[in-house]
């Protein structure tokens, strides 16, 4: 008997996350580096197209518009997807709604 397999999980392509303040991008020829001044937390984009589509988020853009303009193929969605879901859940990505910390970060100079 098999055990079926679950997909990871991925982001919701209606959402419309940005990059956390504490992000910062440096781009590579392989893709970027996302440095998190606040986790210290270092993460590698190994494709450029993968880049494109995280510069293009800014908190009122979809993902799937994100997608769309930096011309993604379908077929190449899911993993991207999967991708973003992970940087949301470490907290690179935040929903545009929310200051990124929560609510007492908002008055913080």
């Amino acid at each position: 008997m098999s055990t079926p397999v679950q997909a990871a999980p991925a982001l919701d392509v209606t959402a419309s996350p940005c990059l956390a303040r504490s992000v910062s991008v440096r781009p590579e020829r392989f893709g970027a580096l996302l440095y998190d001044f606040r986790t210290r937390t270092l993460m590698f984009l190994k494709s450029p197209r993968l880049t494109h589509v995280v510069r293009l988020m800014d908190g009122t853009t979809t993902v799937g518009d994100c997608m769309d303009r930096a011309g993604v193929p379908a077929e190449e969605r899911g993993p991207l997807l999967q991708v973003l879901h992970h940087l949301q859940r470490i907290r690179m990505l935040t929903d545009h709604a929310l200051p990124e910390g929560g609510p007492e970060e908002r008055d913080t100079p």
